[in-house]
């Protein structure tokens, strides 16, 4: 009887140790992101912004993703990936009003996703 209820709690443990490890780990790869693509807002909001600063950002987006695919699904990463080719489109044509509405989604999913990984009661139930 002892065993089986050391045995729970050490499984509880280890399910809310992961659970905290995950959120963090989510949390800082998403923070890292947003830097990134809140730089290339602004330099796209001053018209500076070309095709290389689009790049460098989708770089830093697939070094993530590598790691992040064992987290998050498949279709948050694509989604993510859509948003960036667009952006680097439409910089590249130099309509940089256009590409501020992609910014701006792409802005808004590094919030929403890590939130959607959060440990809290409204993911669990």
């Amino acid at each position: 009887m002892v065993k089986s209820v050391v045995s729970v709690l050490i499984c509880l443990a280890l399910i809310v140790g992961g659970a905290v490890y995950e959120h963090r780990f989510i949390d800082s790869q998403f923070a890292e992101f947003t830097a990134a693509v809140d730089c290339l807002y602004e330099k796209t909001r001053d018209h500076t912004a070309n095709r290389q600063d689009v790049a460098a950002v989708q770089e830093n987006w697939r070094r993530k993703k590598e790691v992040l695919h064992a987290f998050i699904p498949h279709n948050d990463i694509k989604e993510m990936e859509l948003w960036l080719a667009e952006t680097l489109s439409l910089v590249s044509y130099g309509k940089y009003e256009d590409a501020l509405s992609k910014i701006d989604v792409l802005r808004e999913l590094c919030l929403q996703i890590p939130t959607a990984y959060r440990l809290s009661l409204s993911n669990i139930f």
